[in-house]
């Protein structure tokens, strides 16, 4: 009976290694997949942008930046909505409806009564601001960013849309006394070097 349990064991084990070795080659895959759709993004963004600007569109040759960062919204819902189903649910509809009912609809049967306590409750008000200052400027850098692409070129404006991860490390550094090694240091200062 010990010689039939240690055989369980071990095949137990093995299968064990086996998927877990299959799980490291997926995430090692999704990594450079994910490296890749940032690069094209990133450089996308600037060449899109200006190309739009110079084409003009309309009577007077320009958009509603609002539109078009809402737009850009949009587009990463959907992708991040692609994304869930191919890795996530592993392209299975059920299982993906299933995802989406538990974090959408399941966490929100109740949420009339939920946003009610949130705003009439003294104790959360403080939470609303705190949640309102990112949101306020991120959506100021993203009108930015296209009121800096009319006036910039598009490679003037890829090196300085880059430096936020500059400012990103420096006041995480001065304000949140992170530590950065010194390849993190190095890394985010070749970043907005032209190639």
């Amino acid at each position: 009976m010990d010689k039939d349990s240690d055989n369980t064991n071990s095949g137990t084990t093995t299968t064990t290694n086996t998927m877990d070795k299959g799980k490291a080659e997926n995430k090692d895959w999704l990594k450079w997949v994910a490296l890749v759709a940032l690069i094209f993004q990133n450089s996308g963004l600037a060449i899109l942008m200006r190309y739009t600007f110079v084409s003009g569109t309309g009577a007077d040759g320009r958009y509603i930046t609002s539109t078009a960062v809402l737009h850009a919204e949009l587009l990463k819902l959907v992708i991040s909505m692609i994304a869930c189903f191919i890795l996530d649910a592993n392209q299975n509809y059920s299982v993906y409806f299933n995802i989406i009912y538990t974090e959408f609809i399941g966490s929100s049967r109740h949420i009339m009564r939920d946003l009610t306590n949130a705003f009439l409750s003294p104790g959360n008000r403080g939470d609303w601001l705190k949640l309102m200052v990112p949101s306020v400027l991120y959506t100021l850098q993203n009108s930015l960013q296209y009121y800096s692409m009319s006036c910039l070129s598009a490679p003037v404006f890829q090196v300085l849309y880059q430096m936020k991860i500059i400012t990103t490390a420096v006041f995480s550094v001065l304000i949140l006394s992170k530590r950065i090694s010194v390849s993190q240091v190095c890394c985010s200062h070749l970043l907005p070097m032209p190639t």
